[in-house]
């Protein structure tokens, strides 16, 4: 697996352990997306109102087992979401992993278009569609920028790990 792959997996590794049955219990309408973006990672746990289901809900989080890298990952995203110039980076990465495969809504694809906008990166609209082409045209190759320096600055904070290593 070449560094580019691994750091890939690392947030892989995060962003199903967020979205895993026992983190995304108690969660309704707020996409996972909007969540880490508004707690920097570390999202709080589930409020737990609904009794009836508390038991079934402690059930679950015992058949379900954290990855051993998930807790350093997600402290590493986090220090990375709340970083004057490691936010920026690390809101790519996520995005770009968690965007995958097709929209259930739209029932198409995924692109750059949608990830940028998803995360608040999308460049304002001028009315002129050549200027607007080339703002768009920007933003994406800024966006592959971003996810590249992520990577590398994810890897190199998972280096002092023994067990990322």
């Amino acid at each position: 697996m070449n560094q580019s792959d691994y750091a890939d997996h690392l947030i892989d590794v995060y962003l199903e352990g967020l979205t895993s049955i026992s983190n995304d219990a108690g969660w309704e309408g707020d996409s996972m997306m909007a969540r880490v973006i508004q707690f920097h990672g570390d999202l709080p746990p589930p409020t737990r109102n609904d009794k009836s289901n508390e038991s079934m809900i402690r059930a679950i989080e015992k058949l379900r087992n954290k990855h051993a890298l998930f807790d350093a990952i997600k402290r590493e995203v986090g220090v990375m979401l709340g970083s004057y110039g490691e936010s920026d980076k690390i809101l790519a990465l996520l995005a770009d992993r968690y965007y995958q495969g097709q929209n259930p809504l739209t029932k198409r694809k995924y692109n750059d278009i949608y990830k940028l906008s998803s995360i608040g990166y999308a460049p304002m609209s001028t009315g002129d569609p050549i200027e607007d082409g080339k703002a768009w045209e920007s933003a994406r190759k800024n966006f592959r920028r971003r996810i590249v320096k992520a990577r590398a600055l994810l890897l190199e904070r998972m280096e002092k790990y023994p067990i990322a290593a």
